[in-house]
C-alpha cells in the first residue's frame, strides 16, 4: 500500500483497488486475515447479530391429523369457538 494512502481516509473501492494489486499469495493471506477478523467480530457480537429473514427459518413439521383418541368432539370445538369469539374485539 502506498504511504500516501495510509494516513488518509480510504473507501471500499480504494481498498479493493489496492488489494487487487497484491500477489496471489498476498490476496489469499488478506482473505484469511479478514475471515479471522470477521469471525472474532461475529463471536463478540453474537447477541447483536442480525437474524436471518423469516423465509430462511426452518419450517415446522407438516401438520398431521390427530389420532382418533386426540380429536376434539364437536361440543369441544363449539365451546372453543364460543370462547374465541367472546374475546374478539368489537
Amino acid at each position: 500500500m502506498q504511504a500516501s494512502n495510509l494516513g488518509s481516509h480510504m473507501n471500499f473501492q480504494d481498498v479493493l483497488n489496492q488489494a487487487l494489486q497484491l500477489s496471489t499469495l498476498d490476496k489469499v493471506r488478506l482473505i484469511q486475515q479478514m475471515a479471522m477478523s470477521i469471525e472474532r467480530e461475529v463471536g463478540n457480537n453474537q447477541t447483536n447479530a442480525p437474524q436471518p429473514p423469516a423465509w430462511n427459518q426452518p419450517q415446522p413439521p407438516a401438520w398431521t391429523p390427530p389420532s382418533e383418541g386426540q380429536r376434539l368432539s364437536s361440543q369441544e370445538v363449539d365451546q372453543a369457538r364460543w370462547e374465541d369469539w367472546a374475546n374478539f374485539p368489537d
